[in-house]
């Protein structure tokens, strides 16, 4: 069984981190968040880390590294990885064993720049930070970054090291660390889970991405059948506590 870890500091990006905890674990994956016992995210959320860093690294050799470690962005959380020098271990050891490393938006230059990985390699990062690395990569920058080649795709991929843009392309990046991970199959019925609403929620087991009594809100049912999108609305009875509304 494959096993992830995810890096969480204070300021993490909550969607960049725990988009990729959610689809793993549909995709069989064991994914471990490493953090201190509750870590605060940029946007106020709060989650309790499944284990320590210094815990988790206790009883690490070359030979049981996880598979991947994932670091999710957020500018706060991004510089309290930068500064730990045992979270800055594990990515380092996990790169030298040619383990899977995945970083997204502000991680890549703030974290893993530092740590010469983006060296030679292909990237993405959080739009204009490319241009940050005499900032954040430390002494002798130049060197660290030599060869780096900044694209501007929603995730990049160069052999063990994947990289994304943010918490907009979190879902891309995850599916892609899924199919490095696992297979093209994997990831695909992840993918369906969901895009085409297959886990179970609601009334015909359809995953809404909208909810609301169309009959008590008449308005908001007229902007959604206005916009285009393909809809079906499922339980449309004055009689239900809630209309659902599935692509």
């Amino acid at each position: 069984k494959k096993t992830v870890a995810i890096l969480l500091a204070d300021g993490f990006e909550e969607i960049e981190a725990l988009a990729p905890v959610d689809l793993l674990r549909r995709a069989g994956v064991e994914v471990i968040t490493v953090g201190n016992e509750l870590v605060k995210g940029s946007r106020g959320i709060s989650v309790a880390s499944d284990m320590g860093v210094k815990d988790f690294m206790q009883n690490l050799t070359n030979e049981n590294l996880p598979d991947a470690i994932i670091v999710p962005g957020g500018l706060n959380g991004t510089k309290n990885l930068a500064s730990c020098k045992t979270a800055q271990k594990l990515i380092t050891d996990m790169w030298n064993e040619k383990k899977l490393v995945c970083a997204i938006c502000a991680a890549p230059v703030i974290v893993l720049s530092p740590l010469g990985i983006l060296k030679n390699k292909k990237f993405t990062c959080y739009p204009t930070m490319e241009n940050d690395f005499a900032e954040f990569a430390g002494d002798n920058w130049q060197d660290k970054v030599l060869g780096a080649t900044h694209q501007t795709d929603n995730v990049v991929i160069d052999e063990n090291l994947i990289t994304s843009r943010g918490a907009g392309t979190a879902l891309e990046f995850s599916n892609d660390i899924i199919e490095k991970l696992c297979n093209k199959e994997t990831m695909e019925k992840v993918k369906h889970i969901w895009v085409m609403g297959t886990s179970g929620f609601g009334p015909g087991n359809a995953t809404p991405v909208a909810e609301f009594n169309a009959f008590k809100d008449p308005h908001a049912f007229k902007i959604l059948s206005d916009s285009g999108l393909p809809i079906t609305v499922i339980g449309l009875d004055t009689n239900v506590e809630s209309t659902y509304i599935t692509r």
